[in-house]
């Protein structure tokens, strides 16, 4: 968990050199944190709806064996 914190804090670091004060540093840093989440979140959509049309796609196979 210590180097969870010391990641977060090297990125605040990092995030903080570009600002004058350290709320903009933070907002920015909460700003780059929602977009990878958005960013995975967008990923792990895609993904379903490729296993969602591989679904379909078997569905209308197994009915064409069937018949």
């Amino acid at each position: 968990m210590r180097k969870s914190y010391a990641k977060v804090l090297e990125e605040y670091c990092e995030i903080a050199g570009d600002y004058e004060d350290g709320i903009n540093a933070l907002k920015m840093m909460e700003i780059s944190r929602l977009d990878r989440i958005a960013d995975a979140l967008e990923g792990i959509n895609n993904s379903i709806e490729k296993i969602s049309n591989s679904v379909e796609f078997l569905e209308k196979l197994s009915d064409c064996v069937s018949e």
